[in-house]
């Protein structure tokens, strides 16, 4: 009846790829975020032993 159309599988992938990259930016800013902050207070606990 119908036939899978290369275009279509093309296009799918693409609109897969839309949705699945924007999430995967998301966690990994908050990831980095999440490390910057933890570093930034382990640099402050050295700052304050030494004091």
């Amino acid at each position: 009846m119908s036939s899978i159309n290369a275009g279509d599988v093309f296009f799918q992938l693409m609109m897969m790829l839309f949705l699945i990259i924007p999430a995967v930016v998301i966690v990994f800013i908050a990831r980095s975020w999440r490390k910057q902050t933890k570093q930034l207070e382990r640099i402050e606990r050295k700052l304050d032993e030494r004091r």
